[in-house]
């Protein structure tokens, strides 16, 4: 893509993003009231999602293309985060929070435990300080596993799984809104995974890309940065519809951003 019209396309997906940021803050100022935790947890992760999609503009803008894809992934997670908080009922709500931020808490504290011993096992302690800290007492284990049981732990991480999550959202998004967005997002998270792990596949896409020529490699390349600009702009849209549906706010407009996110990849926007 030429640099101007990467500029002003960049633009255009930015503008948007702005938006829907602005509806996120509309219905998170209705819900503060009332669910002060949801609003906490979705601002935090919609700040974290945000920071991310900007690092990925800013690495769009000086061609670092898979550098920016790396980023995708924990952009979408947390999309995913927020608007799986969100479609659940209000008293489910409550119950998610609470597994968010109390027995997902747990379930890594001891994961954290047991890998920490796993990598200390037969070794100075006192030459890992780091790891050393991560291990608990029996007191400490016995009190985290009374609290979280082990069926309870599984149960949890089964709930919240990634794959699990997005499936769920799709069916309630098409129900609410028409729209199934999280389907289009698995390939780009999937190649992001990819890079992350440098796999062959991912290292495979690589290589095969650098063996193109011209137009072939400019036309790749073009429909690479849309993508990418997808993912920042989608979430955002998808996270604001999300809360929206939550706060019970401007339920149509929130479906509006849906046909505006139309005309952004129209160049009409």
């Amino acid at each position: 893509m030429h640099r101007p019209s990467l500029i002003s396309t960049i633009d255009r997906f930015t503008r948007f993003q702005n938006e829907c940021a602005d509806s996120f803050i509309e219905a998170a100022v209705r819900l503060q009231p009332s669910e002060k935790k949801l609003v906490a947890i979705c601002g935090d992760q919609f700040n974290f999602m945000s920071n991310r999609g900007s690092a990925i503009i800013e690495l769009l803008k000086i061609d670092a293309l898979w550098d920016a894809q790396i980023l995708v992934r924990p952009l979408l997670e947390s999309c995913v985060k927020i608007c799986f908080l969100c479609i659940q009922s209000k008293e489910d709500r409550a119950i998610a929070c609470h597994e968010y931020e109390e027995i997902l808490g747990i379930i890594n504290t001891l994961k954290l435990h047991d890998k920490a011993c796993k990598s200390i096992s037969g070794k100075d302690t006192e030459a890992h300080p780091t790891l050393k800290s991560l291990v608990l007492s029996e007191e400490q284990l016995s009190e985290l596993r009374g609290k979280v049981p082990k069926d309870i732990r599984k149960d949890v991480e089964s709930r919240w799984g990634f794959t699990r999550m997005m499936v769920e959202l799709d069916k309630r998004f098409q129900a609410d809104f028409k729209i199934s967005p999280f389907a289009g997002f698995a390939h780009t998270y999937g190649l992001s995974s990819q890079l992350i792990h440098a796999d062959e596949m991912g290292l495979g896409i690589m290589r095969a890309r650098a063996k193109l020529e011209e137009p072939q490699v400019s036309i790749i390349e073009q429909s690479h940065h849309i993508a990418l600009l997808d993912a920042v702009a989608g979430s955002a849209m998808v996270s604001a519809m999300a809360l929206s549906r939550a706060a019970e706010v401007n339920f149509e407009k929130a479906g509006v951003l849906h046909e505006k996110y139309r005309r952004v990849h129209d160049g009409l926007y």
